[in-house]
C-alpha cells in the first residue's frame, strides 16, 4: 500500500486578512481602496448605477493632486490609473483633462471612472463629505447628468 507522505511541518492554510487600512497597507498594495464598495442607486428601468456628485472641474483637480509631486504616499503611473478606472484610452483621458467648465467632459469615460476611484478612496480613508459635495447631493439627488455642457446642441425645425 502506498502511504501519504509525512510532513515534518504543519500545512498552513491561508488566513483571511483584514481589508487594508492606512495602517496595515503594504508596498505591494499601492491602491488598497479599490476593493471598497461604492453606494449605488436604482434607476427607473431597474438598473443600478453610482450617482456622480462632483463636477468635472473637481475631478480634474483631484486627478492633478493625485499625480502631483506632493502625493508621495500613493505612487501610481498614469497607465495604471487609466487601467484601474476602466481601461480608459490615453487620448480620452487627455481630452477630458483639456476640457473646461463644470460639465466639460461629462460624457467621457474618464469622468465616471475617476469619480468612482476617488469616492472609493474617500470612503477607505474615512474622510467625511465636504460642503460642496453635500450641496451637490441636495441639488442633484439622482446624481449629475452625464451631458457635456460644452458640446454644441443643434435644433432643427421644419417650416410648413
Amino acid at each position: 500500500m502506498h502511504q501519504p507522505p509525512h510532513f515534518s511541518t504543519p500545512i498552513l492554510t491561508p488566513s483571511v486578512s483584514k481589508q487594508p487600512t492606512p495602517r496595515n497597507r503594504t508596498k505591494n498594495d499601492p491602491l488598497p481602496w479599490l476593493t471598497v464598495e461604492v453606494p449605488k442607486i436604482s434607476a427607473r428601468d431597474g438598473e443600478t448605477y453610482v450617482p456622480i456628485y462632483d463636477d468635472c472641474n473637481e475631478i480634474r483637480r483631484k486627478i492633478r493632486a493625485f499625480f502631483s509631486n506632493a502625493n508621495t504616499e500613493y505612487k501610481c503611473t498614469q497607465k495604471h490609473f487609466l487601467e484601474v478606472i476602466g481601461n480608459v484610452n490615453s487620448n480620452s483621458y487627455r481630452r477630458f483633462m483639456a476640457a473646461k467648465g463644470d460639465g466639460g467632459g461629462a460624457e467621457n469615460g474618464t469622468y465616471t471612472g475617476a469619480y468612482i476611484f476617488f469616492e472609493k478612496k474617500r470612503i477607505w480613508e474615512g474622510k467625511p463629505k465636504g460642503k460642496k459635495r453635500l450641496d451637490s447631493e441636495a441639488q442633484f439627488p439622482m446624481g449629475r447628468d452625464l451631458i457635456d455642457s460644452n458640446r454644441p446642441v443643434y435644433i432643427t425645425t421644419r417650416i410648413t
